[in-house]
């Protein structure tokens, strides 16, 4: 009877405890949140501290007035809901001589607001304040910027030292140097210091007529200016002579964000635009903002990536199952040494789909997944870690790399069939989806999928196993039979389990011990797979250097002499017809503002730009920016790099044709090299490879995204289309441009450029951001006929012509 009576004595406390935090949070809009995120006792804490706040503001004193109820509590819930700033709410309660009730005031605001930051973080009174004034999800990002600044420890080794006296040297008058020292870690320091004394190297070395443009002092004086906000970015530019070397100044902003920020460069790749914005801001808190908003922006512009690869697949009876059906014909033949491994290549452009298709595939056979891409990149799916080491050691011989790439496949195998043989009993759909939760990357996981942890575990205690069976042939049957009996479920004809292998680009590199590619060693250890074993492999990538994958007899480096009368082993054709092109095509215009509405335009071309823009729109970025991003994007995927302030004359040839070819489509003939280029790093579409694969066609079908972002590039700056203009002569002469071709391509260029200049003449007033249907892409806007032909012919006779109107409708 006690424990009951004390059970509901304890209930009844908790339930007033609810009803006061209700009565007191009655408008504040994130009350329930933090109800559901903390416990009953921190509950309690909180409402105890916030009372005996209340109660003592309600008594005044000598030093202030005393505080209502309802001033109180409209106080609080205006504070919460970032309606009013600290300090106001320090005036409005008369607390301004108080700092220790000010200190309890943030303490419980924080809490609120951040419980599972407040709860763990040890954060000064000024840093609560900060986070408690700045947006939610700024305010996040700033309260993990503290996070890290607490964690630096100070160097104190002799080396150290002497770099630390080295860094005073050059920061003699500096404001706050010193913070840098305490904050930043070891390497990073060193690393600052290293890279400032190469660039004042570089700026104070002598020029050809011997004299020095920015000496010791110019350089000391610009920095510090710079440094102490003294100086804009543009300014130290113009100051120091380097406003024609855009890598300098990349340079500059990078060691300048560091000094300052040096949390944010080692914890966000952060753009030359957004550093240069931090620098130039007039407080330490105001860049602060600036990086922050920036990190959490591109957080929301991964997740939105993410979400791409969770959409349900369109089109699968024209995309997936004809896929399915060419690896399957493929898989029968591995049936005699006709062919030289069972493998092809699946190639396309990045965005044309490759990744998504592969996943899908798993849904009627067993996928094996692999993504080989380099270490560091930010892409999805990320790196396979384990299956990484393996397949691209550097430091391994080329008959340890056979060796081990035998084991991986061995190990797989035996994984794959133990995994299904454990679920037998489940149905086929449940067997499938448990199989791609075990071995496919996820949304946000960390690490490798379980899968991996496995095939590590077996390739141990096969490594570990006597080699009774030097040329594993047997292993492999034994592994292949075991495979064929736990897959029998799977009806594919001809194919049960596929090996995919991503991003394999990668594998043409090779070890420091072997003059062979890892990929060449790696179709060696395939041929042991036996045949008719319904397993294949497939390599994924956007066809670069496809002809290193698949050479021509006679540039095949194992090609032998003497032997070129004999029957030369087959390679499979590569798949490069993925038609997703247009796949989300939405019914006819029906005014002219859906006609070139940018969010009807997204729906052709690649799935991703609509993908994209759909999940934009549901995560709540406002509708002009989702249009910015991907414009932006799309010049970053035509010129294969991230820095959008190219200057003319570093464009490369397959730069200046990506840009061509997203507005006037020229069409090159015999170049496959640089089609090659194109499609592997330009986004230029894989039309066709011939059976010999020295030929290899691309083009630039029509799409809205890149056509805007090329024209958008080309038309602010006229050196630019120049240099595309010198190029497009340059291919002409190397005989890659048909002769009738040339007239029509001049055409084509007077009559771009002309909409260029009209376009920028007349650009629509900015349309309401809450109506995404009349936000037009950059020079994606409809012009006059008239106006059109004025700017064309440059003659005043157009205005007497009577061209008519055309309804709004």
């Amino acid at each position: 009877m006690v424990d009951n009576n004390q059970k509901d004595a304890a209930d009844q406390a908790e339930q007033q405890t609810h009803r006061t935090f209700e009565e007191l949070h009655a408008s504040v809009q994130d009350a329930q949140e933090f109800l559901r995120q903390v416990e009953a006792q921190v509950l309690k804490d909180y409402i105890d501290d916030l009372e005996e706040l209340k109660s003592t503001l309600s008594r005044g004193d000598d030093k202030r007035a005393n505080t209502s109820a309802n001033l109180f509590k409209s106080g609080w819930a205006r504070l919460l809901n970032r309606q009013i700033e600290f300090h106001r709410l320090v005036t409005i309660w008369d607390i301004e001589a108080d700092v220790g009730l000010q200190e309890k005031v943030s303490k419980l605001a924080l809490l609120l607001l951040h419980p599972t930051f407040a709860s763990h973080a040890k954060l000064t009174h000024q840093e609560r304040i900060e986070a408690i004034n700045s947006p939610s999800h700024q305010a996040k990002a700033l309260l993990e910027i503290h996070l890290v600044e607490q964690d630096q420890k100070q160097p104190v080794d002799e080396a150290e030292r002497l770099t630390h006296n080295k860094f005073r040297a050059l920061h003699v008058d500096v404001e706050n140097a010193e913070e840098f020292l305490m904050k930043a870690e070891r390497q990073v320091v060193k690393k600052y210091v290293d890279k400032l004394d190469r660039l004042k190297s570089t700026l104070t070395t002598n020029t050809a007529d011997g004299t020095i443009e920015v000496d010791d002092l110019r350089f000391q004086l610009g920095w510090t200016r710079l440094l102490n906000r003294k100086y804009a970015f543009q300014t130290l530019v113009d100051f120091w002579f380097v406003g024609d070397k855009a890598n300098l100044q990349e340079e500059i902003s990078e060691l300048a964000l560091l000094l300052r920020h040096p949390e944010f460069t080692r914890h966000a790749k952060t753009a030359h635009d957004t550093r240069v914005a931090a620098i130039n801001s007039s407080s330490s808190r105001e860049a602060r903002l600036v990086l922050a908003e920036s990190m959490t922006f591109q957080t929301v512009q991964r997740e939105i990536v993410l979400q791409g690869y969770e959409h349900s697949y369109k089109n699968s009876d024209d995309i997936v199952i004809p896929t399915l059906n060419t690896l399957g014909k493929y898989a029968s033949k591995w049936a005699s040494p006709e062919y030289l491994a069972p493998c092809t290549e699946l190639i396309g452009p990045s965005m044309n789909g490759k990744t998504r298709l592969l996943m899908e595939l798993s849904n009627h056979v067993c996928v094996a997944y692999i993504c080989v891409r380099p270490q560091g990149s930010s892409g999805h799916p990320p790196r396979s870690q384990y299956a990484s080491e393996i397949l691209l050691d550097t430091n391994s011989s080329a008959l340890r790399l056979q060796t081990q790439y035998e084991d991986l496949l061995l190990a797989i195998f035996n994984v794959v069939a133990d995994f299904f043989h454990a679920h037998q009993r489940l149905t086929t759909q449940e067997k499938m989806t448990r199989w791609i939760s075990h071995s496919f990357p996820r949304k946000n996981q960390i690490g490798d999928p379980p899968f991996w942890t496995d095939v590590k575990n077996k390739m141990k205690e096969i490594s570990n196993s006597p080699d009774s069976d030097p040329d594993r042939s047997t292993q492999f049957a034994q592994a292949s039979a075991r495979l064929q009996q736990n897959t029998d479920f799977i009806k594919t004809e001809n194919l049960r389990v596929l090996l995919a292998i991503d991003e394999a680009r990668e594998l043409l590199k090779s070890a420091t011990l072997s003059d062979f590619s890892f990929f060449r060693i790696f179709r060696h250890a395939l041929k042991k797979i036996p045949y008719k074993s319904n397993i294949f492999v497939v390599f994924a990538d956007t066809t670069s250097r496809v002809s290193n994958f698949n050479p021509p007899a006679h540039k095949d480096p194992s090609h032998r002499i003497g032997m070129e009368n004999e029957k030369v082993e087959k390679l499979y054709p590569p798949i490069y017809e993925i038609p997703t092109f247009d796949l989300h095509v939405a019914d006819p215009p029906t005014t002219w503002c859906q006609l070139q509405s940018a969010f009807r335009l997204f729906c052709y071309g690649s799935p991703f730009w609509s993908l994209y823009a759909a999940d934009a729109q549901r995560e709540g970025v406002a509708h002009r920016q989702i249009v910015l991003d991907l414009i932006s994007f799309a010049l970053q995927k035509l010129l294969c790099t991230s820095t959008a302030s190219i200057p003319a004359s570093s464009l490369t040839d397959p730069q200046a044709i990506a840009l061509l070819g997203s507005t006037i489509q020229p069409q090159l003939y015999g170049a496959s090299q640089l089609n090659s280029k194109l499609v592997s790093s330009h986004a230029a579409q894989c039309m066709y490879i011939d059976p010999s694969r020295q030929i290899l066609i691309s083009e630039y079908p029509s799409q809205f995204t890149f056509s805007s972002a090329a024209n958008e590039y080309l038309a602010y700056d006229d050196e630019r289309l120049i240099q595309c203009i010198k190029v497009l002569a340059s291919t002409r002469h190397q005989g890659h441009l048909g002769s009738e071709d040339a007239g029509e391509l001049v055409s084509r260029i007077i009559l771009l450029r002309a909409m260029q200049v009209t376009m920028q003449k007349t650009q629509p007033t900015p349309a309401p951001d809450a109506n995404p249907e009349t936000i037009t892409m950059p020079f994606g806007h409809s012009v006059g006929l008239r106006d059109f032909l004025k700017t064309l012919t440059d003659s005043q006779e157009v205005e007497k012509l009577n061209l008519g109107t055309i309804s709004e409708q």
